[in-house]
């Protein structure tokens, strides 16, 4: 659970003694330490994971630096994707060495983290990624998708005439196929379509029902030595409850904000 909400669940008497003892425990982990810990634990060496962040900042890092510009000048805002480009080539690295034949995906947006995945799936010459998005364009009424998805207000858009995933290449396109829709109502079909899945990607909307379904849906369909990543994590207490309900064989971070689980 995610501490915030235990602490608002404890009793007002003993609010206090919470703070004094939160206050005396040491500094909490930075990201930086978070990054090692995730490729120590995912690599067989740091040189490894160097070599396909390399090929991330060489093929992905210009093609979204474009994108991000183009983004700029048709929307007049540089939050391309609320997954940054750290992570985006810590999920390249991870696709480049887990090499998996079947990712699904929810969430799309723009297209950062599909472009990161479908050029590792390219490089490994193997895989291809379903995806599946409910789109929000910036000349859209927010307060109306909201009430349609649940989604909070950091919910990402695409430029008003564009495609979800309009950044990724043509190139890159024949690994990738796009369901449109809530992932509640297409998540199923999906998976039941696939078989077993590799790799899970969770970037939809960060409700909690929304992810709670996404993550028993997919973990119930995950290969044996799968691995199902969360983004956001930070919004809600809702992985924290699922890995204490499930108690997985492996799970942890890749960064403060993007957890993962192995069955």
């Amino acid at each position: 659970m995610h501490p915030t909400n235990l602490y608002r669940r404890l009793p007002n008497q003993l609010q206090p003694l919470a703070e004094r003892l939160w206050a005396a425990l040491p500094a909490a982990t930075t990201g930086a330490d978070i990054r090692e810990q995730f490729v120590a634990e995912m690599f067989p060496d740091r040189t490894t994971y160097e070599a396909y962040t390399a090929e991330f900042d060489e093929v992905v890092a210009p093609i979204l630096a474009d994108a991000e510009a183009e983004y700029e000048r048709r929307v007049g805002d540089t939050r391309l994707a609320a997954m940054g480009t750290a992570t985006a080539r810590d999920v390249y690295a991870l696709v480049r060495h887990e090499r998996p034949e079947t990712v699904v995906e929810t969430g799309v947006c723009n297209g950062a983290s599909t472009l990161a995945m479908l050029a590792a799936l390219d490089a490994n010459d193997a895989g291809h990624c379903h995806s599946i998005d409910y789109p929000l364009r910036a000349d859209e009424d927010l307060d109306a998708f909201h009430e349609v998805t649940s989604a909070g207000t950091g919910a990402a858009t695409i430029p008003p005439d564009a495609d979800p995933g309009w950044l990724i290449p043509e190139d890159l396109r024949s690994r990738w196929s796009l369901t449109l829709g809530k992932s509640q109502e297409e998540l199923p079909g999906v998976l039941t379509g696939v078989g077993a899945v590799d790799l899970f990607v969770h970037d939809s909307e960060h409700a909690t029902p929304t992810m709670h379904c996404e993550m028993d849906l997919a973990y119930h369909h995950l290969a044996a030595d799968g691995l199902l990543l969360v983004d956001d994590i930070d919004w809600t207490d809702a992985f924290e409850t699922f890995v204490d309900v499930r108690d997985p064989a492996h799970h942890g971070r890749m960064s403060p904000t993007v957890g993962y689980i192995r069955p």
